[in-house]
């Protein structure tokens, strides 16, 4: 057997290199960016007020800045989308809008709330210095600038960037595509009647949202009976685009546990196979080509903590983010003990509450057959074989 941390340098050492791909700009939230993005225009695109009032130049207004009131008459307007298109004249002045084109021959915007117009002219009560309330243009940033560096996360702010310099398609990282295949003959769809010697499905609809929520787009799920026939035949019609492929069950040692031997006959290459963890030992990794086969124990429990614990952050990198797990420090509400000879990833409350550090609470049923040991934990602990932290320890734990 291999140490946990044995185990994620195996895996990451496998990873498949990254796939880039341009996507519609619509559709790239959650992608992330493959290369640095440039800007092919500037921003503003033209210099724009920032006000609702009167383009004016300084020089004409510049006593309104000492407290004396100027009169300038009014030639016309430029509103959002329709400039001013007449010639400026010196002591005059032109309405105009929050995000018009500020008209050439002005440099300084006064706000309506200090103007009085009548009679087709203004008087100016007030002004502040030269410039006010304008947007130059390329104030923001300039054609040919950064605007996203490469391995950047895309959000709505990022798209909403894009989209306002004319960007309709980004360079990313795909995620990788991804099969899930839940073992047993035991086991029947959580729609399906269930026998008092069945098993309804949790861990199908268990890892497909946590690819999910990895990040990986393309899913597909079967349930295989416990026969070499069937696991192999369903390897066989994995497509090379799906790189991770993830059994649940039939990986242990068992007459029925088929996992092992058919990937190995498939054309697999056996990487690891039991890690010293609780829960979750009977763990296989596995590689052909360019795919990584993971064979998790049937136990829910195991299952979902072998997921979080390795599969998601090598999905992580491969989108071309950082590897981490969201870590906090807390202090142990009791004493938490480890007399095994494996590491234990041992589930955890956190209550928030407990003044400038959380208090971090084991929960009491661990079993790896218990959901409700995921379902109401905020995360987990690593507690190493033969270690003791004490009550009130400060500890790091993983969010789940």
């Amino acid at each position: 057997m291999i140490s946990p941390k044995e185990a994620s340098q195996i895996i990451f050492d496998n990873q498949p290199p990254l796939i880039v791909k341009e996507v519609l700009l619509e559709e790239s939230m959650n992608y992330v960016t493959s290369e640095d993005i440039i800007s092919p225009e500037s921003s503003p695109s033209y210099t724009n007020s920032a006000m609702d009032g009167y383009a004016v130049k300084w020089s004409d207004i510049e006593p309104a800045s000492n407290g004396k009131k100027v009169k300038l008459a009014v030639i016309g307007e430029s509103r959002a989308g329709f400039p001013f298109n007449g010639e400026y004249s010196k002591h005059s002045a032109i309405r105009i809008s929050t995000g018009a084109m500020v008209p050439k021959g002005t440099d300084t915007v006064i706000p309506i709330e200090l103007c009085v117009e009548m009679n087709g002219s203004i008087i100016i009560k007030s002004a502040r210095y030269k410039g006010q309330h304008i947007r130059f243009s390329g104030k923001e940033f300039q054609k040919g600038d950064l605007l996203l560096e490469k391995e950047k996360l895309i959000c709505p702010g990022e798209m909403a960037l894009l989209a306002s310099v004319g960007i309709h398609s980004v360079p990313v990282y795909l995620p990788p595509d991804a099969v899930v295949f839940v073992t047993g003959s035991e086991i029947v769809h959580h729609e399906h009647p269930c026998e008092i010697y069945q098993i309804r499905d949790s861990n199908s609809v268990m890892l497909r949202a946590a690819l999910k929520n990895s990040g990986v787009k393309n899913v597909s799920q079967s349930l295989i009976k416990d026969s070499l026939d069937e696991t192999i035949s369903a390897l066989q019609n994995v497509t090379e685009t799906s790189k991770l492929v993830i059994f649940s069950g039939g990986v242990s040692v068992g007459l029925h546990d088929y996992v092992k031997e058919a990937a190995e006959l498939s054309g697999f290459k056996r990487k690891f196979w039991k890690v010293k963890q609780k829960p979750g030992k009977p763990f296989y990794f596995a590689k052909k080509g360019n795919q990584l086969l993971f064979g998790l124990p049937g136990n829910p429990v195991s299952a979902f903590m072998g997921y979080i614990h390795y599969i998601h952050p090598l999905i992580i990198k491969m989108r071309g983010l950082d590897v981490s797990h969201t870590k906090i420090r807390g202090e142990l509400s009791e004493t938490v003990e480890n007399k095994g000879d494996r590491t234990k990833f041992i589930r955890i409350k956190v209550d928030k509450q407990n003044g400038s550090i959380p208090l971090v609470s084991k929960l009491k049923q661990q079993g790896s057959h218990m959901l409700t040991s995921i379902a109401l934990a905020d995360g987990y602990l690593i507690v190493k074989k033969n270690t003791t932290l004490k009550k009130k320890s400060i500890v790091e734990v993983n969010i789940f």
